[in-house]
């Protein structure tokens, strides 16, 4: 990364070079302030804006072409990523505005794509040049009933005819089931660059793989629903998994060439987009990281295509059920109190009536699954998540819950 403070004005040109050379820019003293400052000074020098369709991250539109970096909670990180490189355009260019640092953590990380490739090994390099990146993602029927984005956020549409025109159109394997949407799509994962021509690992391995899931919500996924039904997860594109151990390899040498550096307000990030990754730690207290994608660039472009997947993800993993064998027995008042009591100790939620459904209460699937999680390891019986989120009452749940425990 190039840092410049107090700087004087600089040109598109200039930019262009530092950022071919080093792949980020870190520009620091201006004395900006809002939104509408941010987009007046980037507006020289990039080539146009674009759009965030078919998204990997929930966003807040702010004003004009700004939107916030991520509205993911500031409790889990963001792996490292290429962004957009498991569509069918992205931006070559990122902008990043700090318009408050954060309390504590929150910096953003970045990785040099150049390095990362030659750290990769030989055979992998070859799989991923040969075959691709296969990105399997499932979408629950109804919004905010799934875990992570839903597929009216992610394609910015509630029409299914519109999101199947939109699928056909970007090479996007579509399919409907009882519960919900599975997309699957096969792009490039390492490319080179169409200025300098250098290779460079360009993808969404470590932040769509099942291992990019924290360990407790990844394993309680796979008892309840299988591989299948996880709400993301990375192949080879030919269909073959990525193991645990490929997963921390390709992690590895990620983090092998990881930069940090601490937000300070008014700060200005600009990435190139195929030669440098990002993504973010967790924090506590207030972050505003402000973003504006720009300079479109699909495969064709870049000289490569795309292809509806020939071939099926290969799972490795069944779901494991549900084991309610050797519960015990417990008092039903007794259980249906602790889990109130966990509800709004552990995960500090303010509920006054229980007799109204979890999504009426603001709960999101993250913190279902972790709730869920908890009552199996103190009950040793698990219920499926759709049943707790489509649950109309907490209270009858609980009650539920506690039966089936005799």
């Amino acid at each position: 990364m190039h840092l410049i403070e107090f700087p004087a004005d600089i040109s598109r040109a200039e930019l262009d070079d530092l950022l071919h050379q080093y792949g980020a820019v870190l520009i620091r003293g201006y004395s900006l302030r809002t939104a509408e400052e941010f987009q007046n000074l980037a507006d020289p020098l990039i080539g146009s804006w674009m759009g965030y369709k078919d998204r990997a991250s929930k966003r807040s539109h702010v004003s004009g072409h700004i939107q916030t970096s991520t509205d993911t909670p500031a409790a889990y990180s963001i792996a490292l990523h290429s962004e957009s490189a498991f569509t069918s355009r992205w931006p070559q260019r990122i902008m990043f505005f700090c318009r408050r640092p954060p309390d504590d953590g929150g910096r953003t990380p970045i990785a040099d794509t150049r390095k990362i490739l030659n750290s990769i090994d030989r055979e992998v390099r070859e799989r991923v040049a040969a075959h691709g990146v296969m990105y399997v993602r499932n979408f629950s029927e109804d919004a905010g009933r799934g875990l992570g984005m839903d597929w009216q956020d992610t394609f910015q549409t509630s029409d299914k005819d519109e999101l199947a025109v939109y699928c056909d159109a970007n090479d996007i394997h579509h399919e409907w089931s009882d519960s919900g949407l599975r997309t699957i799509q096969v792009r490039p994962g390492i490319i080179e660059h169409p200025v300098t021509g250098q290779p460079a690992w360009f993808n969404h391995i470590l932040a769509l793989s099942q291992y990019a899931l924290p360990r407790a919500l990844h394993q309680t996924l796979l008892r309840q629903g299988g591989e299948e039904r996880l709400p993301n997860n990375a192949f080879f594109g030919d269909g073959e998994p990525i193991s645990a151990e490929l997963y921390e390899h390709i992690a590895e040498a990620h983090s092998h060439h990881t930069e940090y550096f601490t937000w300070e307000t008014g700060d200005l990030l600009i990435l190139d987009n195929m030669l440098m990754t990002h993504g973010r730690e967790p924090f506590a207290g207030q972050r505003e990281i402000l973003t504006g994608l720009a300079d479109p660039l699909d495969w064709q472009n870049i000289g490569l295509s795309t292809h509806m997947p020939s071939a099926l993800p290969k799972f490795t993993s069944v779901s494991a059920g549900t084991d309610r064998q050797n519960a015990g027995e417990h008092a039903t008042e007794g259980v249906v109190s602790w889990l109130k009591q966990t509800l709004l100790d552990d995960f500090d939620m303010d509920i006054d009536d229980f007799s109204s459904s979890f999504i009426d209460v603001d709960g999101d699937s993250i913190t279902a699954v972790e709730f869920l999680d908890k009552a199996a390891d103190r009950f040793g019986a698990e219920f499926e998540l759709d049943e707790f989120l489509e649950a109309p009452s907490m209270e009858d749940f609980f009650h539920q819950y506690a039966a089936s425990l005799a």
